[in-house]
């Protein structure tokens, strides 16, 4: 009961970095914010027909089969912007990421299931250029993109790391009950952190 209402919260927490960001001007981080409004957007979108999804049909995953593939373009799109990357090797992870999906969902003939191999691959392309744009970025950027860099690669980090282990974890109920605390909390902590990064910077 305590946890359904803690992970009800985790639900609604892209609010405080989508309000948040509406209202940070800085005329040199106009594409950043934009594509930062867009990242929560989605986000927050999804956690809403996610909770609609599981209420009528008992089933999440076309939308977040969908939401995936959409999150990691914005992504790529988010690093591209703090990190500028080739225009090409955007181009190509986009299209990349794509066609696994597309391939994973005609193998499995079932949007209703869940694309573990779209997961791992987002994942798995995502992560490598972040750090290096992370890397790259540590002297040439201002304290706002490279914290919110930051915070995005570290969350996909830990959370694949996570996902890795699922399989295994899940076997164990108790284990699996704290595997779902941890990365509630994991996906609240993001959120506020983003929020507070932000809220932070906004002031100064």
């Amino acid at each position: 009961m305590y946890f359904e209402g803690y992970y009800n919260f985790a639900l609604c927490t892209p609010i405080f970095p989508l309000a948040l960001i509406l209202f940070y001007n800085n005329s040199g981080l106009i594409q950043l914010k934009k594509i930062l409004i867009l990242l929560f957007s989605v986000d927050l979108l999804t956690n809403l027909l996610t909770t609609y999804f599981e209420t009528e049909y008992g089933n999440v995953f076309p939308v977040t089969n969908v939401s995936l593939i959409i999150q990691t373009i914005i992504i790529l799109q988010l690093i591209n912007s703090i990190e500028k990357l080739n225009k090409r090797i955007v181009n190509i992870s986009c299209f990349f990421i794509l066609v696994v999906f597309l391939l994973e969902s005609m193998v499995k003939s079932n949007f209703w299931i869940y694309n573990s191999i779209t997961l791992i691959s987002s994942h798995v392309l995502v992560i490598p250029i972040g750090w290096i744009a992370l890397y790259r970025s540590y002297k040439e950027t201002s304290e706002f993109e490279f914290r919110i860099l930051a915070i995005n690669i570290l969350y996909n980090t830990v959370f694949f790391i996570d996902i890795m282990f699922e399989d295994k974890i899940q076997f164990s109920r108790e284990l699996y009950q704290y595997l779902l605390l941890f990365t509630t909390s994991l996906y609240i902590g993001a959120n506020l952190l983003y929020g507070h990064t932000i809220w932070s910077l906004r002031k100064n």
